[in-house]
Order: C-alpha cells, then sequence, then structure tokens
C-alpha cells in the first residue's frame, strides 16, 4: 500500500529545487505526494507530474495557519516531511496531523540534496538518491523561450545574488571581462538573466558589451528555468537560478567564495566549481569580516579570476 506523504518547504528557490531529489526517490517507491511550498517556487513545481496536489502558503498569520492545517488535515497523511522546520510550521503540521512527522535537521557534513534527502531516508529506508536533479518545464515554455535565442553557443551569466549575503557575488568588473574572453575565443551568444534588483549591474554590462542579451526582470521563474534549460553553460555564483540550472541538464560552473561546495555546490555528475583559495574561504558566514554591511564585493570571490572560469568553459566546450 502507498503512503501519503506532505512535504513542506517553503524557500528558497535553490532550496526547492535541492528538495526534487527526495521527491523523485519517494514516487520512485510508489509515495502519493502533496507540496506546501511558497509562490515563486511552487511555479517551479506546478508543472511537476510526480506532485499530486501543490499546495501555495500564502500568508504567516496564525489564523491562516490554524485554516490551513484543519483544510489539510482532511487528507490524511501518513507522513509530513517537514524540511522548513520553525515554530509556525510545527505547529501546523501538528494541526495537520500524521501518522509520523520527521523534522529536517541541517548539517554542514554533506550536500543539501543528501541532507534532505536523509530526512525521508529515516521513514523509508528503501529509498535510493538519483545522481542528478530534474524539473519539469512545459514543452510550450521551453519551445517559446528558444525562439528568442539563436543556434550559436549559448552562454547564461547569471550575475545576482541575495544581497543578505555576502561572498556570493562577483563583481561586475570580472563578468565583463569574462565576456570579452569568452567573445574574442568563440561564436558565442551571451545572455544575462536576474531579478529587477539586478538590472543596474545587468544594464551595465551590456551597455559596455552590446552584444550581450539581456533577460534580467524579464522573465517568471519558469520562463527562467527553461532559458537555463537552453544554454550550453551556466555560470553563476550559489543562488537560485544556479540551482535551477543544474536541474535542467545544462552543464553548470558554480563560483564559490563563503559558501562550501560541498554543502551546496551544483549537484549532478557534470558540472563544475571554483572556489576562492583564500584560507578564510568557505566561511558559510552571512557577512565578510573584512567588508562593512553594505559593499558584497567580498575578497573571497574577488579571489576567483576571469581566466580560471575562461579555463572551464575552454573545457566544457572541448568535451562537446
Amino acid at each position: 500500500m502507498s503512503k501519503r506523504v506532505l512535504i513542506i518547504r517553503l524557500g528558497a528557490i535553490g532550496d526547492v529545487v535541492e528538495t526534487t531529489g527526495l521527491l523523485r526517490a519517494l514516487k520512485n517507491i510508489g509515495c502519493e505526494i502533496d507540496y506546501l511550498t511558497g509562490n515563486v517556487p511552487g511555479q517551479l513545481l506546478a508543472n511537476d507530474f510526480d506532485i499530486k496536489n501543490l499546495f501555495i502558503f500564502e500568508k504567516k498569520d496564525y489564523k491562516y495557519i490554524f485554516n490551513l492545517g484543519l483544510r489539510l488535515r482532511q487528507l490524511d497523511y501518513d507522513v509530513i516531511l517537514d524540511l522548513q522546520p520553525s515554530l509556525r510550521l510545527r505547529i501546523l503540521s501538528r494541526i495537520i496531523g500524521a501518522k509520523k512527522i520527521v523534522n529536517y535537521q541541517k548539517s554542514y557534513n554533506f550536500h543539501a540534496v543528501e541532507n534532505f534527502f536523509a530526512t525521508g531516508k529515516k521513514i523509508f529506508p528503501d529509498l535510493k538518491l538519483d545522481k542528478n536533479l530534474h524539473l519539469y518545464i512545459p514543452p510550450k515554455i521551453k519551445e517559446e523561450m528558444s525562439k528568442k535565442l539563436n543556434n550559436k553557443l549559448k552562454i547564461c551569466f547569471n550575475t545576482g545574488a541575495n544581497s543578505s549575503r555576502q561572498g556570493r557575488k562577483w563583481c561586475i568588473d570580472y563578468w565583463k571581462k569574462l565576456a570579452d574572453l569568452i567573445l574574442a575565443k568563440y561564436d558565442a551568444e551571451i545572455y544575462v538573466i536576474g531579478a529587477k534588483d539586478d538590472e543596474k549591474n545587468v544594464n551595465e554590462l551590456v551597455n559596455y558589451l552590446p552584444k550581450i542579451k539581456s533577460f534580467a526582470g524579464k522573465t517568471s521563474i519558469i520562463e527562467t528555468a527553461a532559458l537555463l534549460s537552453c544554454a550550453d553553460i551556466v555560470i553563476s555564483g550559489d543562488t537560485g537560478p544556479l540551482h535551477i540550472a543544474s536541474a535542467t541538464d545544462t552543464v553548470c560552473i558554480g563560483l564559490y567564495g563563503c559558501c562550501s561546495i560541498s554543502r551546496s555546490g551544483p549537484y549532478g555528475e557534470k558540472h563544475f566549481t571554483i572556489s576562492s583559495g583564500l584560507n578564510c574561504s568557505p566561511c558559510d558566514k552571512r557577512t565578510c569580516k573584512f567588508l562593512n554591511s553594505f559593499i558584497d564585493d567580498a575578497p573571497c570571490m574577488r579571489e576567483i579570476k576571469p581566466e580560471k572560469v575562461l579555463n572551464l568553459v575552454d573545457t566544457i566546450i572541448s568535451q562537446k
């Protein structure tokens, strides 16, 4: 008899993508899976065939949580996997009720994908984790996105990063230099993604090299996923789009300063990473001790030179 399982993970985007390894493993042993998440990551899961019911968490107030819990309680879950334990979500899980509730415990001893997977493994010992992640992207959206690109070598830059974490963002001068190096060597198309907040940096890059095509602030999250899936190579710091790309069968190059590659590198067999050589890296801290709170150009990211990234681009292209 199959088990009814509710997975809870509200965000962030990259974290939700990293839970899909557990999701696929549960489906492979015959579980019936519902998923509760936030609005934006929910758009990535809306077309997922392995999810029976997708629920969007809309408010943090306790009245909403109580009513949501009573509604989900009617679905009679066997297992709740709370992958984002907080007081509110612990209360929600109790209201929903299940024969077994398991809370995620974060560990830096192994990769986030494996960490989420281990939560389910406690209940389902026969689970097996795939070596790669996979997101379902509607073919129509992917087809429409591919029409906006040409048939050249397609390389995507993700220049943005969460402003609350220093040590994840590469400086715009390095992106300019890398673009120069790539376009001088290859007949390639470079396009840049990002949110509205990234438009200033992206515009600086596009103004410097008009050949670069910007999609920053112009696509939904599922359209961004489609765009990433059309690329030959995605280059990014440790942020949501990098993990989306890693789950779309696109080769990724991850740039890592403060964050541990073993914990949060792009998951899968064919991806590449470059890390800082500084002794303090990775520190896994939100703020850099060498910077003030208004600067995100951390020394660890400065240590990663564009020439090193080009070497990896060369390696990937030589293998195609």
